[in-house]
């Protein structure tokens, strides 16, 4: 058990860890289902075998690197509860850049954090039974040749030195962190931050929905966490696509 003196919500980090699981994810719904799980569970798996990200695209990952889902139980609107994906992002890309300072990491939205324009994390959430939120958190470490067929690298393509432990504690603090401040002062400070870092930012992207794909230019995000896009019928706010940037 991680203790963490600046939680205030979050009491502690009650950290799982798991040789392989199917997902993080799925095991955290196991034990909502079976009533074990509480606020503050950190599952952390060094292999997933059926790791899934939105949309329950399948995510192949490498083993040893960093697979984990945080169990919450936020006491907030619904209507908030997407704001928790970019705190996420926060907390990851300032782990990234406290251990390569000269490292470009920037946002895509809405869920990946990316180095040169490359993913590195991903983050999935999901609000499931009993007023529970989890949080996946997927950091690539190792090169792996699959990577590129997602358009993804890791920290070691980049010879990133870490020490696995001390980064796993060190994103879940961070979270922390900024978790509080969201609490206390709300959106905004985590909204202007991520857009200080976010890829695209006031140039045209193509966003594929369900149905159809949507070109515009990206101007920023509600506190709904919505897409803000510029088209040619007006400004669209839209809960959720693919992304693509134009070239």
């Amino acid at each position: 058990m991680i203790r963490l003196a600046s939680m205030s919500k979050l009491e502690n980090w009650l950290i799982k860890k798991y040789q392989v699981l199917d997902s993080t994810q799925e095991e955290a719904k196991r034990l909502i289902d079976s009533g074990e799980a509480r606020q503050g569970y950190v599952l952390l798996a060094e292999e997933q075998t059926k790791a899934h990200g939105k949309l329950d695209k399948l995510w192949e990952g490498s083993k040893s690197d960093i697979a984990l889902t945080m169990i919450l139980k936020p006491e907030i609107e619904a209507d908030r509860l997407g704001q928790i994906c970019y705190i996420a992002a926060l907390a990851v890309a300032k782990s990234i850049k406290s251990l390569s300072p000269s490292l470009n990491v920037e946002f895509k939205w809405v869920n990946d954090v990316l180095i040169n324009g490359q993913k590195v994390c991903g983050i999935l959430l999901e609000k499931v039974k009993h007023d529970f939120v989890l949080v996946g958190i997927g950091v690539n470490l190792k090169y792996s040749a699959h990577l590129a067929k997602y358009n993804a690298t890791s920290l070691e393509a980049y010879k990133v030195a870490y020490d696995y432990d001390a980064l796993v504690e060190d994103i879940l603090k961070n979270f922390i962190d900024i978790y509080n401040m969201w609490l206390d002062a709300g959106f905004s400070p985590v909204k202007n931050k991520w857009l200080s870092q976010a890829k695209g930012i006031n140039s045209t992207l193509n966003v594929n929905l369900a149905d159809k794909s949507i070109e515009g230019i990206f101007i920023g995000i509600e506190d709904e966490g919505n897409l803000l896009l510029v088209t040619g019928g007006g400004i669209k706010s839209i809960p959720a696509g693919d992304v693509f940037f134009k070239i």
